[in-house]
C-alpha cells in the first residue's frame, strides 16, 4: 500500500463559476465582455478558462465547447444565443 502525503488530486468537475464563464464564451462573448457581465476582470475570466482547459485536457475554446457539449454540460441552445 502506497501513501501519498500532502498531494491532493484536483477535482475534474467544473465549478459553477467556470460553467457560467464557459456558457457566456459559448454564446460568443469575449473575455472582456464576460468580465463586465460577471463583474470580474478579464484576467479572472482567462484564469477560469485556463482552469477549464486543464480539467478537460483541451487547448482551445472550441475544443472546450465541443467537449462540454459531448459530456452534456452544455446544451446547443446555450451555444447559440444572442449573437444570432
Amino acid at each position: 500500500m502506497t501513501m501519498t502525503i500532502g498531494i491532493r488530486e484536483k477535482p475534474k468537475e467544473l465549478s459553477d463559476r467556470e460553467l457560467e464563464v464557459v456558457r457566456l464564451i459559448a454564446k460568443g462573448y469575449s473575455s472582456v465582455e464576460v468580465g463586465r457581465l460577471l463583474f470580474i476582470t478579464d484576467r479572472t475570466v482567462q484564469q477560469h478558462v485556463r482552469n477549464v482547459f486543464n480539467k478537460l485536457g483541451v487547448d482551445s475554446r472550441i475544443e472546450m465547447i465541443i467537449e462540454l457539449l459531448w459530456k452534456g454540460k452544455l446544451k446547443i441552445e446555450e451555444v447559440r444565443g444572442e449573437l444570432e
